[in-house]
């Protein structure tokens, strides 16, 4: 499926999709092969822009945990905040989830229900279908190719949009969340999903200003309906001209 269609997709079912981004801590030498403990999951609705928290802070809140207890908690905290993540799934299982590249076993859905298993050592309850998971990274460089910015491309997008002062980098969001600035790290996670949110909405108004080169500028021109009309009124002209002749 090609942007175009990515987007009319989503446009068309917009009342049934959702933004999702989440936090979790980096792998380094230290935890090698130990897969990243999930931190904080956000989900935004376009319906009703309502936003879903799933993190290890609000949950310990839900269970009387103190903050002084939470870190020898860990495990059973991050176990209960997915499960509450997983019913949230099966309630919307049939919508279209957009997201940037939630698409590895080291940071994506697959990650997620990864560190579910881990925890509960139960098969994750639910799979969301890979047609209903819609990468809005992989529809912006279908569109504009993979130059249209430098990577890391979710940040460096963001230099020349608009970037929420709460959204933090992955290493300081792992920083807020090892000294338990919990609330700080749900608000650069929230502060993401909006942005993917508000970037979509961009994209499908055909308003996303990007530093890219002139053979994509010229490609996607050319890709203008009208454009098409009179580049082939123009051929069809000039086959009847040599035709005359």
């Amino acid at each position: 499926m090609n942007y175009k269609e990515e987007l009319k997709l989503l446009k068309k079912n917009e009342e049934y999709v959702y933004c999702i981004h989440y936090a979790c801590e980096f792998l380094n030498d230290e935890n090698a092969n130990i897969s990243p403990r999930i931190t904080c999951i956000v989900i935004v609705s376009f319906k009703d822009k309502k936003s879903n928290e799933f993190s290890i802070g609000t949950t310990a809140e839900k269970l009387d945990i103190s903050k002084d207890d939470i870190n020898t908690n860990l495990d059973l905290l991050e176990k209960e905040m997915l499960k509450e993540y997983f019913n949230f799934l099966d309630l919307n299982k049939n919508s279209f989830w957009l997201h940037w590249n939630m698409n590895t076993k080291n940071y994506g859905f697959e990650a997620i229900e990864h560190r579910y298993e881990v925890l509960t050592k139960e098969k994750a309850p639910i799979q969301i279908e890979n047609h209903n998971k819609k990468s809005l990274s992989f529809i912006i460089i279908n569109k504009y190719g993979k130059e249209y910015v430098n990577e890391p491309y979710m940040y460096n997008l963001m230099k020349i949009t608009s970037r929420h002062r709460d959204i933090l980098n992955g290493k300081d969001e792992v920083l807020e969340f090892h000294t338990q600035n919990y609330n700080k790290l749900y608000k650069s996670t929230l502060a993401k999903a909006w942005w993917i949110k508000n970037i979509y909405y961009e994209l499908q108004a055909n308003k996303l200003k990007l530093n890219i080169g002139i053979g994509n500028k010229i490609g996607i021109l050319l890709e203008n309906p009208y454009i098409k009309l009179a580049l082939a009124i123009v051929a069809i002209a000039g086959l009847v001209l040599a035709f005359k002749s």
